[in-house]
C-alpha cells in the first residue's frame, strides 16, 4: 500500500489513483498509510511537482472517520504555504 500510495503521489501529475474499499484493505490503515504518505510528500517534494490539488474520494462514512481523524493528528503541523 505505502508503494501505491507513493507511486500514484509521484505520477499524479498525468495520472494516478489508489483504492482500499474494494480491495479489502481495511479502513484504518488505509487511512494511516494514505494520510502518512501525503504528509511525507508535503514535506519532501511539494516544491518540485505541478500538483495543486490531492483529492481523496470517500465513499462511506465510516472510512471518513478514519482519515479526518488520521488528517487532524498529522496534517495539522505541515505548512502548505511554503
Amino acid at each position: 500500500m505505502k508503494i501505491a500510495v507513493q507511486s500514484s503521489l509521484k505520477q499524479a501529475a498525468d495520472q494516478g489513483f489508489t483504492s482500499s474499499g474494494i480491495f479489502g484493505f481495511l479502513k484504518d490503515i488505509c487511512a494511516k498509510i494514505m494520510i502518512g504518505e501525503l504528509k511525507r510528500f508535503l514535506e519532501d517534494g511539494m516544491n518540485n511537482t505541478s500538483i495543486q490539488m490531492i483529492e481523496f474520494c470517500i465513499l462511506d462514512d465510516e472510512t471518513l472517520r478514519y482519515f479526518r481523524s488520521e488528517f487532524d493528528r498529522e496534517l495539522q503541523s505541515v505548512d502548505l504555504n511554503d
